[in-house]
């Protein structure tokens, strides 16, 4: 309960901080401001609702989502331009974008970034994240849990799709529409971008035309015209402005701001409420009192999330991070940990105490290929080491359950059941 309590944590802060960003990005509200406003609606969204709640609000968030990323690209198809992707589009010019990217440090300093082992983290990770396997757990009968569990598979196909094809035509996009003019002769629309700090020209956060000039006269090399290595964008410039720099209106532009702070919120409500059900239901119902009455602990668990909420939304109010720092925390812990012990599930032998060993063992491994090897924090190194430490753990528990003696029946019976569907895995009101 803990575990997943972590992780689902980690996955709701990243999921607050990305829907503050769009609002601040977009709307010019104060992070406190934003940050209050995300609370509130995430209180509305969940506490009265539950999981339903928060399933509904993913639902719309991915209809926004798909609805503001998808059209810029097909009005910009539909216009005669080419796009930039390695399948169905020009690929001359997704290797411009990627290069692009790659100059301005968007893809990682990592050369292996998307090696076998990051791809291979992805995929197990992705796989048993608690947003994703949350439905499932959740699902009224066996059919609703393996549509719960492939569709939002698919959908993270999608977006992930999206997301890229964005990415890089607003990197060709902006190049188009910077490279090669004069540093006070831009677009007003950019300059006004800008002054969130999310896009930088010649080192100068926040760029205006008097003094830019300046700015960009003092780096070496520069003669009078604008170059690919004075642009500094974020990656959430480029993902939020792609209306902007195609020229495509400010409909648009809000659209996207919309679908940004709708698919923070969607992860946010999600992560918060299976926390606050880890805490309040599993573990108080395991550890507290097997006896306390459904409304008990679900009145615990609201007071949980409520309590989370409001301290993640503090944090945000007052603290700017990286949204991308939690969600690898949480995947690499989804990766050494949460899969090895949803593996023994199926694994009839295994009892509470042989989990217990490979959570010890994966939690060890994981930590001594990170800290004991070459690699830093890089991806490859970290998606290496869950990787291996998930494996460790897994093996860790399969031995255990082998060495103790014991009947078995029971759990044999169990993962029976499961695979034939006659078997529920939670209790009836894990509702609450």
């Amino acid at each position: 309960a803990l575990l997943v309590a972590v992780i689902a944590f980690a996955l709701a802060h990243a999921g607050v901080e990305i829907a503050v960003r769009a609002l601040t990005l977009w709307s010019g509200f104060s992070r406190a401001l934003a940050a209050a406003l995300v609370g509130i609606v995430l209180v509305l969204m969940v506490a009265p609702g539950g999981f339903a709640g928060a399933i509904w609000g993913a639902i719309a968030a991915g209809a926004i989502f798909v609805s503001a990323f998808a059209l810029p690209l097909i009005v910009l198809a539909l216009g005669g331009n080419s796009l930039p992707l390695p399948f169905g589009g020009d690929e001359a010019l997704w290797q411009r974008a990627t290069a692009y990217l790659s100059g301005w440090t968007l893809l990682g300093g990592d050369p292996g970034a998307f090696s076998l082992w990051v791809t291979g983290a992805l995929a197990v990770g992705l796989a048993v994240l608690v947003p994703v396997v949350a439905p499932a757990f959740g699902a009224p009968d066996r059919r609703s849990a393996r549509r719960a569990g492939v569709i939002p598979l698919l959908w993270l196909v999608l977006f992930g799709g999206l997301v890229t094809a964005t990415l890089a035509a607003s990197s060709v996009a902006l190049v188009q529409d910077t490279v090669g003019l004069k540093p006070d002769r831009l677009s007003p629309g950019l300059y006004a971008a800008a002054k969130n700090g999310v896009f930088s020209i010649c080192k100068t956060e926040r760029p205006a035309p008097i003094g830019l000039r300046q700015a960009c006269v003092a780096q070496p090399g520069f003669k009078d015209n604008l170059r690919e290595a004075d642009l500094a964008p974020r990656r959430d410039f480029l993902l939020a402005n792609l209306p902007l720099l195609a020229g495509l209106g400010s409909a648009f532009s809000g659209l996207v701001a919309a679908a940004l702070a709708a698919l923070g919120l969607a992860l946010a409500s999600v992560g918060f409420h299976a926390c606050a059900t880890a805490l309040g239901h599993d573990a108080f119902h395991r550890v507290r009192d097997a006896e306390a009455l459904t409304s008990r602990r679900l009145a615990i668990t609201r007071l949980l999330l409520i309590a989370a909420i409001i301290g993640s939304t503090a944090s945000a109010s007052s603290t700017a991070m990286d949204p991308r720092p939690p969600i690898g925390v949480a995947l690499v812990l989804s990766v050494a940990l949460l899969a090895p012990l949803l593996a023994l599930v199926l694994w009839g032998r295994a009892t509470a105490l042989d989990a217990l060993v490979a959570l010890v063992v994966g939690l060890a491994g994981t930590g001594a290929v990170i800290f004991l090897t070459d690699g830093g924090m890089s991806a490859g190194h970290l998606a290496g080491a869950a990787l291996i430490g998930g494996t460790i753990a897994f093996t860790a528990g399969i031995v255990s359950s082998l060495a103790r003696g014991g009947d078995r029946e029971f759990g044999r019976g169990f993962v029976r059941g499961i695979v034939h569907g006659s078997t529920e895995m939670p209790n009836l009101d894990r509702g609450a």
